[in-house]
């Protein structure tokens, strides 16, 4: 029989677990929304990597209930993507592209980044540009 204590170790035992689970072997690289009144890297993103980054945000990893919106646009507009791969378009700013590089970093930004890039020419670091590489190789090998 279960008792008060022994299913508060139950539990802990379980969200212990569940914790380690989701941590990935090695550190996580993450990329924060870009926000209204701090500086951001400016610079070109080759289209076949924007082509990259839009096919990975068409798999709306961790998808949020809520939206967010770009606090650099002076009005409220939604931002979509189209992705050719997946031959459909999707509206941005309430999910995330998740991406891990060939060393076993996995690199997270919110799919508005896609937005960031192609409106304000926002840049992202040269590694998540290579773990998106090696995540698209890794999802689609055939290049489809």
């Amino acid at each position: 029989m279960l008792t008060q204590e022994s299913t508060r170790d139950l539990l802990r035992g379980f969200l212990a677990l569940r914790l380690r689970l989701r941590l990935p072997r090695k550190a996580r690289g993450s990329h924060h929304r870009l926000e209204a009144g701090f500086d951001y890297s400016i610079d070109e993103v080759p289209e076949e990597d924007l082509a990259n980054i839009i096919d990975l945000g068409s798999l709306r990893q961790h998808a949020s209930r809520g939206w967010h919106s770009c606090t650099l646009c002076p009005e409220y507009t939604e931002h979509t993507a189209t992705s050719a791969r997946a031959g459909f378009t999707y509206r941005l700013g309430h999910a995330e592209i998740r991406a891990v590089s060939d060393d076993g970093v996995l690199y997270v930004a919110p799919n508005l980044i896609i937005h960031y890039i192609v409106d304000h020419l926002y840049g992202p670091p040269a590694e998540f540009i290579a773990a998106v590489r090696s995540e698209v190789r890794r999802r689609w090998p055939d290049g489809k």
